[in-house]
């Protein structure tokens, strides 16, 4: 499956960061997203919308949301937390994790 526009930003971030993808971002970037699975992906979108997002959160706001959300809930550049990052990174909001650069620096 490919994401569109006509089939919503959030909706195609939900998607590649559940089942995963390989593309090009509309800001001309490749994208390898591996999936967390719907399980993971849904308690990230749900512990994000019933503990972060408040009434007038700007659209910024679900990206760093979720992001806190994946960090909370399976730690600091765990899978799921670089995959929800790359995931918004794919649909063009927002930069790709640097975690994988980081670890690779840490211990090289």
């Amino acid at each position: 499956m490919r994401c569109t526009h006509e089939q919503g930003v959030q909706n195609c971030w939900f998607y590649l960061l559940a089942e995963g993808g390989v593309g090009t971002s509309d800001n001309n970037e490749a994208y390898n997203i591996q999936g967390v699975g719907i399980d993971d992906e849904a308690l990230i979108a749900y512990w994000n919308h019933t503990n972060i997002l408040q009434t007038g959160s700007q659209y910024a706001d679900p990206r760093a949301g979720s992001i806190a959300a994946a960090t909370l809930l399976y730690g600091p550049c765990s899978q799921q937390e670089i995959q929800t990052t790359n995931a918004w990174a794919a649909v063009g909001v927002g930069a790709q994790s640097t975690c994988a650069t980081l670890i690779n620096i840490l211990y090289s």
